[in-house]
């Protein structure tokens, strides 16, 4: 799938959460690792796998949030990937710019 996928020029994103899991995604030529639960395993757990993987694209999948966004990025991560702050229905104008002002938050804490 992995090899598939580069050969067409899409990126793989692979699932992992044991230091195996890690080096089978590395060996696997994953572009980025989803370490997931990482809010269950805590940015200490992240950013240990940092370590010994040095030179893995990690991505914290699970538990990220406006509060700990930038933790993760000090932990070494690549990215990550949050999901319930924006997995809500948006119904009228005042919702909207809630929204607005919610990804412009998590913009503003990214790295420069």
């Amino acid at each position: 799938m992995v090899k598939l996928a580069h050969q067409h020029g899409l990126p793989v994103l692979v699932g992992a959460l044991t230091p195996t899991d890690v080096a089978n995604a590395i060996e696997y030529n994953a572009d980025i690792i989803k370490v997931f639960p990482s809010g269950s395993m805590g940015i200490d757990y992240f950013k240990a796998l940092t370590g010994p993987f040095s030179e893995a694209q990690l991505m914290p999948v699970g538990g990220v949030n406006l509060d700990n966004l930038t933790q993760w990025f000090e932990a070494g991560a690549c990215g990550a990937a949050v999901s319930s702050d924006f997995c809500k229905v948006v119904n009228n104008e005042q919702e909207r710019s809630t929204l607005t002002r919610l990804v412009k938050s998590y913009i503003s804490k990214l790295p420069q």
